[in-house]
């Protein structure tokens, strides 16, 4: 326990050290060159939306920008994308059970499908509301208009 709190002392302290010397470095403005896109192309699809509508001078950073919210779309996407697949992969409903000292399992599951029960509790649901149904339409009957 004492080996496993060391540990995450030890990489919360290396994280904060990596944190403080990378917000004290210089960062340029990616803004200013951004290589994601292809600028000839980038100019030629931003130039047809914009005669679309009537818009004749488009600025070189909003270029710039746009690329650069593109780049970060595509990898906020790819994120989503890997967390999904990580959630897929690790979301297993199937667990293996606990073994016991003979080495054999301590239970046993069995995934089963009994069509005929489901297909029972649908139909006693549907009844039930139909019931419900009917005596509101005669409650409606009933009363004088």
């Amino acid at each position: 326990m004492m080996a496993e709190e060391n540990n995450i002392r030890r990489e919360n302290e290396l994280l904060t050290a990596r944190q403080s010397s990378f917000s004290t470095q210089y960062q340029p403005d990616r803004s200013r060159n951004q290589s994601f896109l292809n600028q000839k192309t980038l100019v030629a699809k931003v130039q047809s939306i914009a005669l679309q509508h009537k818009i004749l001078n488009v600025h070189p950073e909003a270029l710039a920008y746009l690329a650069l919210a593109t780049q970060e779309r595509i990898r906020e996407l790819v994120e989503a994308m890997i967390v999904a697949k990580n959630h897929r992969i690790h979301s297993e409903h199937i667990n293996l059970p606990p073994v016991s000292d003979g080495k054999l399992p301590m239970y046993k599951e069995v995934i089963s499908l009994d069509v005929k029960s489901q297909l029972a509790a649908i139909e006693k649901v549907e009844r039930e509301q139909e019931r419900k149904r009917r005596e509101s339409l005669e409650m409606d009957n009933n009363f004088p208009k």
